[in-house]
């Protein structure tokens, strides 16, 4: 079977998880992913538990259908194998710290992608250099957005940072390729993890670019929807979510609450007003009600809701086997090994998980000989294709989840245009209000250009089409079953315009016994498992819109992968992103323990793997501190001046006496400044930050130096404050030009 970058070498060299996450998604679009490590291989490799062959599940889970070479670089043979595997490579992916292979080399080889993946970027240079999921969500506020009122805040139970920056990684990879495709150049790309978890931000930051003061923590309900909250059933917990008054009406209804239709509460802004009250009455007929009852009964009204399920159960639910959230694959020693299944669902190329992660220096002998081979068959060439510039996207968009996804790709130099109904997106409709339009409907169609076109007129559906005819991508997320209704389906292109990239974004997917289902973010967090992963006592949905950003930032990688092919020949091609599978497979890093017959709980701040990990105090706030393997303790204890306990001087040790090591980080942290506290612990090469508030982050010296502010026109040429680009690239940066569009601006301007 074709797969889109089956063409493509990647070296990747550099432990962790975001690179090794990274890396496993180019291999299941087909790259041949070369893994390069040190003799005593990827740190991955040892983290527990371990599966019957030796290997990690861990290791198999991000690392399969790679290959494996050791070098060691004190020895100049070593070396010269390294600077070969470079030179056959079309894209080196490191973490700049791990192998020096030469940060230049992309000058050299006018061809190659040369791509650091990193805690906090490396230009300028910075001390901040040390990161891991905990640190990098402190450092960029999303700790912050997640917990309840008056409660410390927790960080996502899941791998969110780790997944972020892999994805938005692949994407500029995938988009460099593309550009090199035209122009025939590679380029630099410095990706940090921090620049990519601070666009999460979006829904929290209008408020503080107007007032200079961000929203407080709402622990599961919305900053501006009621009712939305999580509630008690009979057996279990679920999740209800309403965004508009009918859907509160028809709930009314289902209550046996119809007296309270006609009155105040019929108004979003009195309910928001009366929240306790509203939350008070929905949860006391929920309680009367098993979960499976009442999930049946709220689908019938069109109200979106869903179980919040544990990692166990969501893997073990009939939707994530349907859509194949787990894959097995043979393992070294001759049975099978479970690992993430493959995102990529793609009509004519999909995603492949081709083995299991390789056996340390297993591949030397193959990647030598593919060394040779290269060598006389010499660079590749150019295919003049066309640029991102000169292509166009279609979008059928409303709210977040397919908005944004278009929003990343004008960022790297794509025409979008957004198809608007009379009534315009709802975002546009939501608070806070600039100039007439919603400051989050800015943040979610930067760079856009907006044509409205009624579709239930003929008229209006014949421009559609034309435009979609005409387009390179179409995109859309109006909801199961609605685009097929509008005549607007894939089938109807698939025969008009060959070439089309045709991408669907949906809760759920287009497949399994729930593609039928609306659902929201929230409802998303809560059947992947992140909910229930999230939080101390009560499951906790994560504070920024985890599944609706995290689904359309994926939807990139797939689109783009489906050009790259289309410029070697193909045609076009149907791809299906379900949020439900990106949320659901963030949650992989706590799969292992459920394969070993144990279950996950909730931990708050801490870890199951790792100790010391979690907030600590100190007299200006909170610190996180995250220490993920022996040699970060080492340093750790020395500046505890805790010297004499051989027995924490491993993991499995530590996690034995967590409360005990623990009681130890506290006291030395207690007396001193949180900014104190993480220099001393990065200067000792310990990933640690303080627990930032989004203020704090937004005004951090970090977020100025990458740009991730940036000033731009609004709609009445006033001043625009958005979030800036993560996509730092020598030659094709992503880039901010404007807000979202006027209303209706391209008929506009071909009426002037």
């Amino acid at each position: 079977m074709n797969q889109c970058i089956d063409d493509l070498t990647i070296v990747e060299a550099g432990g962790g998880w975001p690179i090794a996450l990274a890396g496993r998604v180019l291999a299941e679009l087909g790259a041949t992913v070369i893994k390069l490590e040190t003799p005593k291989g990827d740190s991955l490799r040892h983290v527990g538990p371990i599966h019957s062959d030796g290997q990690s599940y861990v290791w198999h889970s991000v690392s399969a259908g790679k290959r494996s070479i050791a070098l060691d670089l004190d020895h100049e043979s070593e070396r010269n194998l390294a600077r070969q595997l470079i030179d056959m490579a079309d894209v080196v992916l490191t973490d700049g710290e791990q192998f020096e292979l030469g940060g230049d080399a992309w000058r050299a080889r006018e061809d190659l992608i040369y791509v650091t993946l990193t805690p906090f970027g490396t230009m300028p240079p910075t001390v901040w250099k040390h990161g891991c999921e905990g640190v990098i969500q402190a450092a960029a506020g999303i700790i912050a957005t997640t917990g309840f009122p008056g409660d410390s805040p927790v960080r996502a139970g899941c791998g969110l940072a780790d997944h972020v920056a892999a994805f938005y990684t692949v994407t500029a990879i995938l988009a460099a390729l593309l550009h090199r495709d035209h122009s025939g150049r590679g380029q630099q790309i410095d990706m940090a993890s921090y620049d990519c978890l601070i666009t999460l931000l979006l829904l929290w930051l209008p408020k503080y670019f107007m007032t200079g003061s961000a929203p407080s923590r709402q622990g599961n309900r919305h900053l501006s929807s009621v009712p939305w909250n999580n509630y008690r059933t009979l057996d279990s917990w679920i999740m209800i979510c309403t965004s508009t008054d009918a859907q509160w009406l028809r709930l009314c209804d289902l209550m046996g609450r119809s007296d309270l239709k006609g009155g105040r509460l019929d108004s979003l802004p009195e309910r928001m007003n009366n929240v306790d009250f509203v939350d008070e009455l929905v949860a006391k007929w929920v309680k009367t009600q098993t979960t499976s009852n009442v999930v049946e009964k709220l689908h019938a009204i069109g109200v979106p809701t869903g179980p919040i399920l544990t990692v166990t159960e969501m893997l073990k639910d009939p939707h994530a086997k349907a859509r194949g959230i787990v894959a097995e694959v043979p393992d070294n020693a001759g049975g099978h090994v479970p690992v993430a299944g493959p995102l990529c669902k793609m009509s004519e190329t999909p995603g492949i998980i081709v083995g299991c992660g390789p056996v340390l220096d297993a591949d030397r002998a193959f990647i030598t000989e593919r060394m040779l081979e290269h060598k006389s068959a010499g660079q590749g060439k150019s295919l003049n294709a066309r640029s991102l510039f000169e292509m166009t996207i279609v979008e059928s968009g409303v709210f977040g989840a397919g908005p944004f996804a278009t929003k990343l790709m004008a960022e790297l130099g794509m025409n979008v245009i957004k198809i608007e109904s009379p009534d315009g997106d709802g975002m546009r409709h939501y608070q806070p209000q600039l100039d007439g339009t919603a400051y989050p409907f800015h943040l979610y169609n930067a760079n856009k250009r907006s044509i409205v076109l009624d579709l239930k007129l003929k008229s209006g559906l014949k421009l559609a089409r034309e435009l979609i005819d005409d387009a390179d991508v179409y995109l859309e997320n109006l909801g199961p079953g609605v685009i097929e209704r509008l005549g607007l389906g894939y089938e109807r292109f698939k025969k008009s315009n060959l070439s089309l990239v045709y991408c669907s974004v949906s809760g759920f997917g287009r497949t399994g016994p729930y593609s039928g289902n609306r659902a929201y973010d929230t409802v998303i967090q809560a059947m992947s498992g992140m909910m229930g992963a999230t939080g101390d006592d009560l499951p906790t949905k994560i504070g920024v819109s985890a599944a609706d950003l995290l689904g359309p930032i994926f939807a990139c990688i797939p689109i783009f992968a489906a050009l790259h092919h289309r410029n070697r020949g193909g045609s076009g091609q149907l791809i299906d992103v379900s949020m439900y599978d990106v949320c659901a497979s963030a949650t992989q890093s706590l799969w292992p323990k459920i394969w070993q017959g144990g279950d996950v709980q909730r931990m708050g701040n801490q870890h199951q793997f790792y100790v010391p990990y979690g907030c600590y105090p100190t007299r200006t706030g909170d610190v996180f501190i995250g220490v993920e393997d022996d040699r970060q303790w080492m340093s750790l204890s020395k500046l505890l001046n805790v010297r004499d306990n051989l027995k924490w001087a491993n993991a499995s040790g530590r996690l034995l006496e967590r409360d005990i090591v623990n009681s130890h980080v506290a006291e030395w942290t207690k007396s001193q400044a949180a900014s104190s506290v993480a220099k001393k612990c990065q200067g000792a090469g310990i990933p640690a930050s303080p627990v930032r508030t989004i203020e704090e982050t937004m005004t951090n010296q970090r977020t100025v130096e990458r740009d991730m502010l940036v000033n731009v026109h609004g709609l009445n040429n006033g001043e625009l404050l958005l979030t800036g680009s993560p996509f730092k690239m020598s030659r094709t940066p992503g880039r901010i030009l404007r807000g979202g569009p006027a209303f209706n601006d391209i008929a506009t301007q071909v009426d002037k």
